[in-house]
């Protein structure tokens, strides 16, 4: 029965918020709720011949609709979406029903719960699915039974809860533990916040819990336990951890910020770069803000991300909105794809333009994986709400709480007490209002984001603390933002940004959006995203090695000079530039081992698409040797000129589209390495940018431009080209000699 586990949870917590004096559970008939769930769960048994560790997970969407209100309530709930994994195994909704079919027929259905709440008791539970609920008692009647009862036992449903803070109520039988104590911990006008625990000699549990004080209805939650195992006749330890949030799409996926452990570190608040006002920018227009007929989709884990690439810079603020998103076949015909939108986002790309992307996760149990399969174009309904940025300056003041108001937003700054130059900013409004993470005036604060109200008992694991944090701390809304400020030296006077969102559309338009491996071959459709092609120039500060961050090489040929390798062995490095205009030769050195000596290029790491620099090495011919002894050489380099990159007269009509024949030289039978050694092709920071490449090949020595073209002589770049160069010698040829001795063996 563990598959019924985290459905389980789902049920007894949405019970938690039964009627009470002060929290009273008050659904109305055809009223609906839905919810992100994730459980976690560890299991270790000890089988006689060592312990088994085992683990699972479980994340769904599931949604409560009430189908009777009153003293017999009954709800139906529905699980939208399901993915569960244990182990190697796992089950999905968005799979084949063919994959487990019992399950399919039993969660695709959903399921129904009648409550008394006078006395608190869940009377009637059952699958909506009558005839596979039938056969699944009727085989594992015992096993169900005694699942359900342990779920949802009388002590599930909570009768009173006094809005006090520090009051308790005792849960008798509660998850089959006999001691379990529920606290409010904090009281307001919106919500009730508790906890529950159980401290017992074989068994622990904690959870913390928000109801709305309005209707009763369970807000958020996660809860901890550590309890005995038995089953087969193995036993062991279980420790689980189930959260709750609303379904919403302020909330992004819960399962992947619990997955990836996120986090808000604390850092100090550096100035950020000149913000511009949009108040003082032409308005854009529909070409900026709708540019191209077509965007893309990536899938990823059942997860859609829609996208769309707007022409304008990331000084203009605005966010696009995507409804009646519909899936379409080759031959235009619809395809019942359901999507849930999960999040939006809109941000400056790398190219300095502005991306829009709607995360959607695949929902229904109509095999939609398998529907994807056939997705040819998805088509939405787009439209684009404009922002202007507004400005709050806010003072600072030690003894009191300073607020300020724009329109719908409220930002307040209290200071913290017993903490000198300590402030709690919180900041509260509705979507149309951002509040920007910049803060003029507080150059050198250190800036945190306060965690959960309550903190939990020291026998919780860093994960799970973090899961607390994550979910019970005020930043987990977007309807209120909370930052701490540890000033240095209290500013004057801060200065607080805003974008105010249009509440109607500026631009309406229909866009299709393509698969993205489709994307790419459209020329007159941007690269998605910005590929530079030097790993200096992409990895950059974050080279954690020699490989992809060397030591800088002379581009003057006069200082380049022989440099000893481990004493015994020698090394010439040469800018990339300087490799295609120079030579190396060894004019005198004896044979070693009856092979002659010469320069060798040394091969480039893989990863690489193309070096800045390339090392040679001193080595015999056959490459064997490349370390020596007691002997002289004398070698020599000779180059035509100096490098120097000539900027032409071209820049691209079409910015990732450049015609070679507007270049000075080219044949189609160069390699892509060839071309790129000749030509660079740069964006607005003068990096320079990658091909968009195909095929499996990323060997640009053995990619075929002829390959690669787009009719014949179109060569599409992976970004924006601001500007074209070309590899050209000035100067004097230059010609060094150098004699070296190697030491003798020690």
């Amino acid at each position: 029965m563990r598959s019924f586990l985290g459905f389980s949870l789902c049920v007894m917590l949405a019970a938690c918020s039964n009627p009470n004096k002060d929290v009273e559970f008050s659904p109305v008939q055809g009223e609906e709720r839905g919810y992100q769930a994730v459980s976690r769960t560890f299991i270790s048994i000890d089988t006689g011949r060592g312990k088994e560790q085992m683990s699972s997970t479980s994340q769904q969407l599931a949604r409560y609709k009430v189908v009777q209100a009153g003293k017999e309530t009954k709800l139906e709930l529905y699980i939208d979406y399901l993915n569960m994994r244990d182990g190697q195994s796992g089950f999905r909704s968005s799979r084949r029903a063919s994959a487990n079919p019992e399950l399919h027929a039993l969660f695709s259905k959903g399921f129904s719960l009648t409550a008394d709440l006078e006395a608190g008791k869940l009377t009637h539970f059952a699958a909506l699915n009558d005839k596979v609920w039938q056969a699944l008692l009727k085989n594992r009647g015992t096993e169900l039974e005694a699942e359900l009862k342990k779920m949802f036992s009388a002590a599930t449903f909570i009768t009173t809860v006094p809005a006090k803070v520090g009051a308790t109520v005792r849960l008798p039988g509660y998850q089959d533990l006999t001691d379990v104590t529920l606290t409010v911990l904090a009281v307001t006008d919106e919500q009730l916040t508790a906890q529950l625990a159980a401290e017992l000699d074989d068994g622990k549990l904690y959870g913390q819990l928000v109801l709305s004080r309005q209707s009763g209805w369970l807000e958020k939650m996660l809860m901890v336990a550590d309890l005995p195992f038995e089953q087969y006749g193995y036993a062991g330890r279980v420790r689980s951890q189930v959260v709750m949030v609303p379904d919403s799409e302020m909330y992004g996926s819960l399962f992947q910020q619990l997955e990836y452990n996120y986090q808000r570190p604390v850092y100090e608040y550096t100035t950020p770069p000149e913000l511009a006002s949009v108040t003082t920018m032409q308005p854009l227009t529909r070409q900026q803000v709708f540019p191209w007929p077509q965007g893309y989709f990536v899938l990823n884990d059942d997860l859609l991300g829609v996208n769309y690439q707007h022409d304008f810079s990331a000084g203009q603020q605005g966010r696009l909105k995507l409804t009646a998103i519909s899936a379409q076949n080759s031959a235009d015909e619809l395809i019942p794809l359901q999507l849930r939108s999960q999040r939006l986002y809109t941000y400056a790309n790398d190219d300095r333009f502005v991306k829009s992307s709607q995360q959607n996760l695949l929902v229904g149990w109509n095999e939609p994986d398998e529907l994807m399969n056939d997705v040819a174009q998805l088509s939405a309904e787009a439209g684009f709400y404009p922002a202007e940025l507004t400005t709050l300056r806010i003072k600072p003041d030690p003894a009191n709480t300073i607020t300020v108001s724009e329109g719908e937003l409220t930002v307040t700054l209290s200071p913290v007490p017993d903490k000198p130059q300590t402030y709690r900013l919180t900041a509260s409004g509705n979507e149309r209002y951002q509040l920007l993470q910049r803060y003029d005036g507080a150059e050198g604060a250190m800036i945190s984001y306060p965690g959960a109200q309550f903190s939990g008992p020291d026998w919780l694991t860093e994960d799970e603390r973090n899961a607390l944090d994550l979910v019970m701390a005020p930043y987990y809304n977007d309807a209120q933002h909370v930052t701490i400020f540890e000033f240095k030296q209290l500013p004057a006077e801060l200065r607080l940004y805003a974008n105010v969102y249009a509440d109607k559309p500026l631009y309406r338009q229909s866009i299709q959006f393509l698969p993205h491996d489709k994307y790419p071959q459209a020329d007159t459709l941007p690269p998605t995203n910005q590929y530079l092609l030097f790993d200096e120039d992409r990895f950059g500060q974050y080279a954690q090695d020699d490989v992809l961050s060397p030591p800088p090489v002379p581009q003057n040929p006069a200082a380049v000079k022989p440099e000893p390798v481990n004493n015994f062995g020698l090394a010439v490095h040469l800018s990339a530039d300087l490799a295609q205009l120079c030579t190396l030769t060894v004019n005198e050195a004896p044979q070693v081992s009856g092979q002659a000596l010469q320069w060798q290029l040394v091969p480039q790491s893989p990863r690489q698409a193309l070096p800045k620099q390339v090392m040679y090495q001193l080595s015999t011919a056959d490459g064997i040797r490349r370390y020596f002894y007691d002997i002289d050489v004398t070698t020599s380099l000779s180059c035509k000129g100096t490098p120097h990159w000539q900027v032409l007269d071209y820049t691209p009509e079409v910015s990732w589209l450049v015609d070679l024949n507007k270049l000075p030289e080219w044949e189609p039978g160069w390699t892509m390495a060839t071309l790129l050694q000749r030509y660079r092709f740069l964006n607005h920071e003068g990096l320079a940018l990658s091909p968009v490449q195909s095929g499996w090949s990323y060997d640009l020595s053995e990619q075929q431009l002829s390959t690669q073209l787009h009719n014949e002589h179109y060569l599409r770049i992976q970004g924006r080209v601001m500007q074209i160069q070309q590899l050209t010698q000035q100067g004097e040829p230059v010609n060094r000699n150098w004699s070296y001795r190697f030491p003798a063996l020690p």
